[in-house]
This record gives structure tokens, C-alpha cells and sequence, in this order.
């Protein structure tokens, strides 16, 4: 029999086991884990290695368990399969034995109880799936925890703590950021109905457009799910090049039931982190009037161009435009943002790195865009420390 750690008070449950746990001074929170889920997994594991082992191994690690005898089994098992070794009640209470482990765990007495409890292998997939949720639920009440106390002991210290928060959020989120193997089997279908969509559409423009022919030609518009980035120095053009994009995205789409172009356009979201949302619907106007923006500052327009520009900000007006200025705009809140908002491209303005370092920001980004596999996605990006 498997006993949990000296300090958990067992509460009974249906679906699992809860214990309680003290955070310092704040109030004591459940923890649920379910010890059958794991021991279903690590049965599973034990008794059909060859058709369990690489899944669990790829889906979970070891700290996803809850129960210290299951971690440092799991851990065994993991590591035997890596080097090659089979795997069976003997073979693991080795190990264990080896490691010093197997009276620690119960060795071989639990392992004996793992295989008679095993019923089917068939279930594995979702055994770990209980497990790996009951460890993120786990992380995301020691996250919670952690904030609570950052708000009382650093009231004074506001950025901190939302980064601080937004840090450990993040991390809690990209454990289960695992993409999901298929068969290709199962992509060869969706691959035919593209192949389908695109000759339907033949001598038509197969995504958005781009406002530029030659570049229209070569990717035959913006389609969704693809993420377009501009990078380049400061002074480049990228901020200019997006707005460019945006707004012939914005202007017309084409309607394939009437096989023409309509107004107004695709929805647009338009984020920028430097640049006020004034200025860039002045460039934007700009840009759409055939103006230049240095005279529209410096005041020198004549009547003839300040009709011109009524006109196209009253042609404007009826575009489905989003904008948000926000300073500081982190990947979280642009993510949920774009969520909440339904506009078809994502134009985002030079997004800066923070400390948690450029991998993360690289990450943040990925992660933005699989909400939202029906639209495509343009970023302008400069990355500063």
C-alpha cells in the first residue's frame, strides 16, 4: 500500500485525493491529485512497455506525479527505456534497489500492487491526461500562492509584481504547450480539401491581399494560420510596411459567392507599444490619401488635399480597425486580447524582451497564434533589452 507523505491529511473524494496545504499566513488550499491515475499510468507502463512507455515518457516528467513512491518509479522506468533495458517487476526493483530507493518506496511490494490494480493499456491516454492536469492544477495553486504574498509583502512595488505574476502564469502555460503527433493519415484529407480550395479559386487571390502585385504573385496573399514577421533595425520601414499591409487588408475582401470584391475589408487589430494610436491613424491616412505625412505635420496642405483627406477618413471610418497603445504590453495581454477582439490580422509593433529572456518572448509569441488558426497574423518586431 502506497502512503502518501506524513503531512497530507486525506480527504475522500471520488475522482481523487485531496490534501491540505499551509502557505505561510495565508489560508490552507486543497491540492488535488489522483493516486489512481497514476498508478493506472505506472501500471500501464510496467506491464506493456512497448506500447505505453514512449507516450508517458513524452507527456509527462517526473514531477507530474504527486506521490514520492511514483516519481522515483517513474523515474526508473523513464531512464531504463532510454538505455534500453527491459522493463518488468524485477528489472525495476532493481533499479530502485541500485538507487538505494526500494525500501524507501516499497519496492517490491508496490510495484506487485501497480501490476495487479492494471486492467488495459487501451486508457493510457487519458490516465495521462488526469495526471498531467491534477500537476498543472497543483502549479497553478503554488503560482497563486506565491502572488498573494508578493501583493501583501510588495504593495509598494507594482511592476514587480505583475511581472513577477505574469512570469510564473507563463510558465505554468508552456508546460502543456507540447505539440500533438499525428498520423499523417489523419492530415492527408485536410491537405486534399486545401488543394481543392486553391484550384476553386484559380487566377484569384488565395488569401489577403498584401498591396503589393509582385508580392501578391509569390505568396498569393496572407492565409491563415501563417505568422508573417518584418524584422529589422530601427528606421527601417517595418512600422510603415505593417500599416501598408493593414490597410489593404482593411479596404476590400474578395467574396467567393459573388466573385467580387467588397467593402470594407478583413477585420484588423493594430497593437503598438510605441507609437500612439493617433499617430498611426495619421499615418495611416496618410498612406491611404496619397499624402505626405511630413506636410500633413508641418501644416502646409492645401484645400485641395485637406478635402482629399476628408474624404478618405470618412471612406476610413466604416473599416472594422482595432487599436491599442498600451505601454508595456506583455505576450499574456496581447493574447488575451486577441482572444476578446475579432479581427481577422494581427498587426503587432515592436514587442520588447524582458528579462525572462528571448526564448520566452519567442515562445510567447508561437503560443499567440494557435487560438486563432483562421486568420493570419503580421508582426513588426524589434527586439530591445
Amino acid at each position: 500500500m502506497i502512503m502518501p507523505r506524513h503531512d497530507a491529511d486525506q480527504l475522500p473524494g471520488s475522482k481523487g485525493t485531496r490534501r491540505r496545504v499551509a502557505s505561510g499566513d495565508l489560508q490552507s488550499v486543497q491540492v488535488l491529485y489522483s493516486p489512481d491515475a497514476e498508478k493506472a499510468v505506472l501500471g500501464c507502463m510496467m506491464a506493456q512497455p512497448a506500447e505505453v512507455i514512449n507516450e508517458a515518457t513524452v507527456s509527462l516528467v517526473p514531477e507530474d506525479f504527486f506521490v514520492h513512491a511514483h516519481i522515483e518509479i517513474f523515474r526508473a522506468m523513464r531512464d531504463m527505456s532510454n538505455a534500453g533495458e527491459s522493463i518488468d517487476v524485477m528489472t525495476v526493483n532493481q533499479k530502485l534497489a541500485d538507487r538505494k530507493l526500494a525500501e524507501q518506496v516499497g519496492s517490491p511490494g508496490i510495484l506487485a500492487e501497480l501490476l495487479v490494480g492494471f486492467a488495459t493499456h487501451l486508457n493510457v491516454g487519458s490516465y495521462i491526461r488526469i495526471v498531467k492536469d491534477k500537476s498543472l492544477l497543483r502549479s497553478l495553486q503554488t503560482a497563486c500562492s506565491e502572488i498573494v504574498t508578493d501583493i501583501y509583502e510588495m504593495p509598494d512595488s507594482v511592476p514587480s509584481v505583475l511581472d513577477r505574476a505574469e512570469a510564473s502564469i507563463f510558465a505554468i502555460t508552456s508546460q502543456d504547450g507540447a505539440s500533438r503527433i499525428v498520423s499523417g493519415r489523419e492530415e492527408i484529407d485536410k491537405a486534399l480539401h486545401l488543394i481543392e480550395s486553391y484550384q476553386s479559386r484559380k487566377g484569384h487571390l488565395q488569401g489577403v491581399q498584401t498591396g503589393f502585385h509582385k508580392l501578391d504573385e509569390y505568396t498569393a496573399g496572407w492565409k491563415p494560420g501563417e505568422m508573417i514577421v518584418l524584422a529589422a533595425r530601427p528606421g527601417q520601414g517595418k512600422t510603415a510596411l505593417a500599416l501598408t499591409f493593414a490597410r489593404h487588408a482593411l479596404d476590400q475582401r474578395y467574396d467567393e459567392a459573388t466573385d467580387t470584391w467588397k467593402k470594407p475589408g478583413y477585420s484588423v487589430g493594430m497593437f503598438s507599444l510605441e507609437m500612439t494610436n493617433e499617430q498611426l491613424m495619421l499615418r495611416l491616412l496618410a498612406s491611404y490619401a496619397s499624402e505626405s505625412l511630413q506636410q500633413i505635420r508641418s501644416g502646409n496642405l492645401d484645400e485641395r488635399s485637406l478635402q482629399k483627406l476628408r474624404l478618405v477618413a470618412a471612406d476610413m471610418k466604416e473599416w472594422p480597425l482595432y487599436l491599442d497603445d498600451s505601454s508595456f504590453l506583455s505576450i499574456n495581454q496581447l493574447r488575451g486580447k486577441a482572444r476578446r477582439i475579432p479581427f481577422t490580422t494581427i498587426a503587432a509593433q515592436r514587442l520588447y524582451r524582458s528579462g525572462r529572456g528571448q526564448h520566452q518572448l519567442r515562445d510567447g509569441l508561437k503560443r499567440i497564434f494557435p487560438d486563432h488558426p483562421d486568420r493570419p497574423h503580421i508582426l513588426a518586431v524589434l527586439f530591445r533589452g
